[in-house]
């Protein structure tokens, strides 16, 4: 039998990270212990005192706001410290459903996955920009040609369910976000990654991540491209070295030409 501690990070979810935490199922097959962890990312509201009131097991709290990507990486660390054999993380804005958290835990518990991810269905999403939606399928697409993640992966997901040793492996540069990094570290390390489809539901307050649209494509995009130098920094000095030969080729025909 495995434990599992469900983490929540949170930033002023005052009016929501209450729910999320009474939704969170307590006996699933194959789990002898659940807890809930929420860490409070230097909330300035009530997102604590609620946390605990709705029966959190554990809020532990940023005295500031440092970010999502750094307040996930916390709260990995601090599941992995008391004692966790299975995490799953969510968002306390109340977006996934709690009750098909035993569908990220099942593959994991069985050996048949390190990484579950719980891939939304995004045309369902009424409440969801259009711009953004087309954005997510666009950088799924692209995220599932370049390192081969299963077909229908949402890489933008933060419902996911981890093996403890696929949490210890994670290296997480990015202040930002945390979701496409994590699979690029994760694929470097050969973990095994699983889809599996489970309908969001629509958030229509303002993400607390994003200010617009445009700037979270701009920053998610640039936490992808720093995170495949970052990780992959073998192969881009291999790039590097093959586009000089050929230039520097190019520019000694030039000159023989002459």
């Amino acid at each position: 039998m495995a434990r599992l501690i469900v983490v929540i990070p949170a930033y002023n979810e005052e009016e929501s990270v209450a729910r999320v935490v009474r939704s969170v199922p307590r006996h699933i097959q194959g789990i002898d212990r659940v807890a809930v962890l929420v860490y409070d990312d230097g909330s300035t509201d009530r997102t604590s005192e609620e946390a605990r009131a709705a029966g959190a097991d554990y809020v532990l709290r940023h005295t500031r706001n440092r970010g999502l990507a750094v307040t996930f990486r916390d709260a990995l660390d601090a599941a992995l410290h008391l004692g966790a054999d299975v995490i799953v993380n969510t968002d306390a804005d109340d977006h996934y459903d709690q009750s098909r958290i035993p569908d990220l835990v099942e593959p994991i518990v069985e050996g048949q996955a390190d990484i579950v991810v719980g891939s939304r269905a995004l045309g369902e999403l009424r409440d969801m920009p259009f711009s953004r939606k087309w954005g997510n399928r666009l950088a799924n697409w692209v995220f599932q040609f370049l390192y081969r993640l299963p077909k229908g992966t949402d890489i933008s997901s933060g419902f996911r369910g981890y093996s403890r040793e696929a949490a210890l492996r994670l290296t997480i540069t990015s202040k930002y976000t945390y979701a496409h990094e994590s699979l690029i570290v994760a694929k470097d390390h050969n973990l095994l990654i699983v889809s599996t489809t489970i309908p969001a539901k629509d958030v229509a307050r303002p993400s607390r991540l994003m200010s617009s649209v445009g700037s979270h494509i701009y920053r998610a995009g640039s936490v992808a491209v720093i995170s495949f130098a970052v990780h992959r920094l073998f192969h881009v000095l291999i790039l590097f070295a093959g586009v000089l030969v050929l230039w520097r080729s190019k520019a000694v025909r030039g000159t023989c030409s002459r």
